[in-house]
């Protein structure tokens, strides 16, 4: 089962990213369920645990940046340009094994077929990913554009997608997104203004991650699109 909607806040693409893992765990007989999505204007998530003051929320407020709290792990995530995969399964012969990067590599196949579709040689970072979730001083990330994963989609050595997940007994829930253009300058100089990384880190994420349109034009929807292909593709599948 996929959800079609194309653009939804922020609140409620998280609020429905974690109905659709309780649903998974509550009705495992559904199958997979999908969502492919954008953004309803700027945002800025927040991973499950990850720890932001209340004077920077308002901050982002102010500016007309909508911020929202994810179901899944990680640290401060902006949206307005990317393309988003949400799939919860309940556990499974395939969705839990030990191997748990090897579950979440699958999980995220339908991404990696739709950037490759778009043109683009794209394939999983080489593993063992090194750098973790920490800065050269062994701080964690303030930008989730700077962490490092087995699940990250690289093309040219450069990262265009990533995933996290969050798993509850009986069922797993994974979130990720395509970067298709760079973050707006505007919205990036409020978030150095709200206290949400620091120009160094931006100016490393620069170099580090890039939305596809760098390569070549794409639209927010050719991408959306594609992705939505591919998932249907791996729903007719079984994923």
């Amino acid at each position: 089962m996929t959800d079609t909607r194309v653009r939804s806040s922020a609140v409620a693409n998280m609020a429905a990213d974690e109905a659709m893992l309780r649903a998974a765990q509550c009705h495992p007989e559904r199958g997979a369920l999908t969502r492919v999505y954008v953004w309803d204007g700027p945002a800025v998530t927040l991973g499950r645990s990850s720890q932001s003051p209340d004077g920077t929320i308002m901050a982002l407020t102010a500016a007309g940046i909508e911020v929202a709290r994810r179901p899944t792990g990680g640290a401060i995530l902006v949206h307005g340009t990317d393309v988003s995969l949400s799939v919860a399964v309940a556990d499974g012969s395939w969705a839990k094994p030990r191997d748990l990067i090897a579950a979440g590599r699958r999980l995220a196949e339908p991404a990696l077929r739709a950037v490759r579709a778009l043109g683009f040689d794209a394939a999983f970072r080489d593993r063992p990913a090194s750098g973790g979730c920490a800065d050269r001083g062994g701080r964690p990330e303030a930008l989730c554009f700077l962490q490092r994963s087995d699940l990250d989609l690289m093309v040219e050595g450069i990262k265009v997608a990533a995933f996290a997940q969050r798993r509850v007994r009986g069922a797993v829930l994974q979130h990720g997104s395509i970067l298709v253009e760079s973050p707006p300058e505007g919205v990036v100089r409020a978030l150095e203004a709200a206290g949400v990384g620091t120009r160094g880190d931006w100016e490393r994420a620069a170099g580090a991650v890039r939305g596809l349109a760098a390569w070549k034009p794409l639209m927010v929807g050719e991408v959306r699109e594609a992705l939505a292909g591919a998932v249907q593709e791996s729903l007719d599948k079984g994923f």
